[in-house]
């Protein structure tokens, strides 16, 4: 199980929303749902809403419950939502590891 796997449905989708600049309501408020439907959900969720936002975020159900890791990602991607010890990697982080990436890499062509 994943770092993550204590956290809430609506911590994680709390969390991936942040990290793509999205606020729940706007969330909500895209997919159709009245103000606070997301933070009643705690360890259950209505399963065809939650597959809306697991499509809006473009992650997983399993993720969104808990009871997968989220899948492989390009670190290219600045859209990408890239794990460390269950917790995502802040964007500017995420820079310095694209960095030093392409540094090795540059380096394994001399």
């Amino acid at each position: 199980m994943d770092g993550n796997a204590f956290m809430t449905i609506y911590a994680r989708i709390q969390e991936t929303a942040k990290l793509k600049n999205i606020s729940i309501r706007e969330l909500e408020t895209k997919l159709g749902f009245s103000n606070g439907t997301l933070s009643k959900w705690i360890d259950r969720a209505n399963l065809s809403k939650l597959k809306k936002v697991a499509d809006y975020l473009d992650v997983t159900t399993g993720y969104l419950l808990g009871t997968e890791k989220p899948g492989t990602v390009d670190i290219k991607n600045p859209q990408s939502i890239v794990m460390y010890d269950g917790k995502p990697i802040p964007e500017e982080d995420m820079e310095t590891i694209r960095r030093i990436v392409e540094g090795l890499r540059n380096a394994d062509k001399r």
